[in-house]
């Protein structure tokens, strides 16, 4: 029976809170995403530095492309804030936990 209350015990917190998120947060692809807008964005910056009637066609081809994909990058962002902000209430929980647990032992080991 005690190797059951302490199969229970052992990384418990850590299974429920922490793992989850990451694996969430992991399937968002965030640093993938930044690396792609960001190539899209000098792409565009060189297609509008360049006037020649084929670049210009491009460029403002992009622009009207991204423009459509603006509700959507609104709609990632507003999620990627949101499991930002369960992380960081996940971190603050984790640590009062823990401040309030080594209070405890203090204590008891006085």
């Amino acid at each position: 029976e005690e190797s059951s209350v302490d199969g229970l015990q052992r990384g418990h917190l850590t299974k429920f809170l922490d793992e989850e998120i990451c694996s969430d947060v992991n399937s968002l692809h965030i640093q993938k995403i930044i690396s792609v807008i960001s190539e899209l964005l000098e792409q565009l910056k060189s297609y509008g530095e360049d006037y020649t009637a084929y670049k210009c066609k491009l460029f403002n081809q992009a622009c009207h492309l991204l423009v459509r994909l603006m509700p959507i990058l609104c709609k990632y962002s507003n999620i990627v804030l949101f499991y930002l902000t369960v992380s960081l209430a996940t971190h603050r929980s984790t640590a009062k936990l823990l401040f309030v647990l080594t209070n405890i032992f203090t204590e008891i080991a006085q």
